[in-house]
């Protein structure tokens, strides 16, 4: 029978010793995360009113705050927008400053893994296919170091998108398929 001490228990957190002992876990850490009702403005402005400007310059100023959880918010919502601009330089720049971001969430996610998948899809959806290998790679590397507190569903999906982006995916696919 296995025994656990109890300092290893608290009510909102699982302690693993040694730490980063889990691919995953039961259910994600609770990490700060900034209040919805920040991003409304530019949420409204950028979709309601199609001003993609206008949103960007909303989150640049969310952006310059202090607080990591109000800046990873709002980075995460300004690459979108760059992307959507058809800028996928300046929403690399927003990834970069968001990849520095690893005390906070956006969404229930690390704020720094979030970024780390934007850039690889970035490099999908501009056909940089060596950068977007190489980033896969890397991406590949995280989970298994157990840089992130993910869930099952979480490790499972990021993990997939990994091998698929480093080509791993598709030739698993093959070989099980016949293909």
């Amino acid at each position: 029978m296995l025994r656990f001490p109890p300092e290893h228990f608290r009510a909102d957190e699982i302690s693993v010793k040694p730490e980063g002992g889990l691919l995953y876990y039961p259910q994600p850490p609770m990490r700060p995360g900034a209040a919805a009702s920040l991003y409304v403005e530019g949420e409204q402005v950028g979709f309601a009113r199609s001003d993609l400007n206008a949103a960007a310059l909303i989150y640049e100023q969310l952006a310059a705050k202090a607080e990591d959880a109000v800046r990873a918010g709002a980075l995460t919502r300004l690459a979108r927008v760059r992307r959507k601009m058809k800028n996928p330089d300046a929403a690399a720049r927003a990834y970069s400053r968001l990849s520095e971001i690893t005390g906070a969430n956006v969404s229930g996610l690390p704020a720094d893994l979030i970024a780390r998948e934007g850039w690889a899809s970035l490099f999908d959806e501009t056909r940089q296919t060596a950068e977007l290998r190489r980033e896969a790679e890397a991406f590949l590397k995280d989970p298994r170091s157990r840089r992130w507190r993910l869930t099952k569903p979480q490790y499972e999906f990021y993990w997939s998108e990994a091998e698929s982006w480093s080509g791993r995916g598709i030739l698993w696919r093959s070989l099980l398929c016949g293909g």
